[in-house]
């Protein structure tokens, strides 16, 4: 009876260590992304405007991620150093928010605005696709960006 015992609680000790390693090698799977431009999260932080729409996508549209980049007006991406590039704010989603204006913002001067005044829906859908898995930053509670 001893025998079986210590078989059975070496078994299970067995299992448990597996447990463990098999739960460590498939939790948090690493993912990369390009660092969120700090001038554009700078900006955007900084403009009370913005921050209260930010406020309003994270309660009202259930956003979390985003994707802080450059864009062209046209929400084509934008090559380095372009000088038309817009700093963009793009809210993850897997499918095309129905208010078309929550779904990107660019800074136009001094003004954050809505992507979708210059951007097809079909390019905004795509942008908001793509920031499902390449989001960059969170919007918190509060409408600030934190870079992750």
């Amino acid at each position: 009876m001893r025998p079986r015992l210590l078989f059975a609680g070496g078994l299970g000790v067995l299992l448990a260590v597996l447990t463990v390693v098999l739960v460590a090698l498939s939790g948090g799977e690493e993912r990369s992304f390009a660092a969120p431009p700090a001038e554009c999260v700078e900006a955007w932080n900084r403009d009370s405007s913005a921050v209260f729409l930010g406020k309003h996508q994270y309660a009202a549209h259930g956003y979390a991620n985003v994707e802080v980049l450059r864009l062209r007006a046209d929400g084509t991406a934008a090559a380095a150093g372009d000088a038309a590039a817009l700093c963009a704010i793009v809210f993850a989603a897997g499918a095309l928010d129905p208010e078309l204006s929550a779904a990107a913002q660019v800074r136009r001067g001094k003004l954050w605005g809505p992507l979708s005044t210059t951007a097809p829906e079909e390019r905004l859908a795509s942008l908001q696709a793509a920031a499902e898995s390449g989001y960059n930053a969170k919007i918190t509670d509060a409408g600030t960006i934190e870079p992750l």
